[in-house]
């Protein structure tokens, strides 16, 4: 039976540990080998620290980025260029074929407007297509995806990148792996949340047991595997342990299973 398409989203400090990083793509390299896979990255170190640099303030509220209009040239520049580019450059020399892409190329990933949050989009994933990511794939290409978007009015916007994960997954019916900085989300008593259903899962948000960043991960981690019946897992980027050994539960991570998924 042919693999399915393993999306997996990196962020945080894992972009700014470059042996660490050097690591997970090599990773990344080997499982693409094997399946098809797309990389899906945000890069917010990198976008406070342009933003100062232009001396522009950096705001968040409830963990989330607000981006204005006027920022979005410094956004896209730091994620959809240097960011983007470098990592497609990385895997390239680590022996795949790799392309950079954004959210916006061919308008696949159609977007809705979060008027609290600026210039910042949240995908609507009925209205998303899978067409553009599949001829990449099926030309043997790794897509690298970068969290910058579009409204239909061409306006470009900051998407977060857990959510653009959630939408890549969502459209290629693939499991998904959102790598971040702890091991495991926490339950109520601080243990590791290993394998829970969708309705345990929507139970830890609904009790506010994850909140800001962890709260968004979880409803993008919940939002992928319901509507793309396949399961997903939250881990650490910096586990040592084959990506696949993480999604089939041979390593420690918070997996959401779906009754009807297949192993990955």
């Amino acid at each position: 039976m042919k693999q399915p398409p393993l999306v997996v989203k990196i962020g945080g400090r894992a972009l700014n540990d470059l042996a660490a990083l050097e690591s997970l793509l090599t990773r990344l390299v080997a499982t693409s080998q094997t399946r098809p896979t797309v990389l899906v990255h945000g890069g917010g170190d990198l976008i406070d620290a342009w933003l100062q640099r232009f001396e522009r303030p950096v705001v968040k509220n409830q963990g989330l980025r607000v981006t204005q209009a006027s920022d979005m040239p410094v956004v896209a520049g730091a994620l959809a260029g240097a960011l983007n580019s470098q990592l497609v450059a990385t895997i390239n020399a680590l022996g795949t074929a790799a392309c950079g892409m954004s959210l916006a190329d061919a308008h696949w990933c159609r977007l809705v407007e979060d008027t609290a949050r600026g210039a910042v989009g949240i995908p609507d994933i009925a209205q998303s297509d899978a067409g553009y990511l599949t001829t990449l794939l099926d030309a043997g290409l790794l897509p690298v995806v970068s969290s910058v978007g579009m409204l239909a009015n061409g306006q470009l916007v900051n998407v977060n990148a857990d959510l653009a994960a959630a939408a890549v997954a969502a459209v290629l019916e693939a499991d998904l792996l959102l790598l971040t900085d702890v091991d495991a989300i926490l339950d109520q008593q601080g243990n590791p949340v290993t394998d829970v259903t969708p309705l345990q899962a929507q139970a830890l948000i609904d009790s506010n047991v994850v909140h800001d960043g962890m709260k968004v991960k979880l409803e993008a981690a919940l939002q992928a595997a319901q509507l793309s019946r396949r399961s997903t897992a939250v881990a650490a980027w910096y586990s040592q342990a084959p990506l696949t050994a993480i999604l089939n539960g041979q390593a420690l991570a918070s997996r959401i299973v779906v009754d009807d998924s297949t192993s990955a």
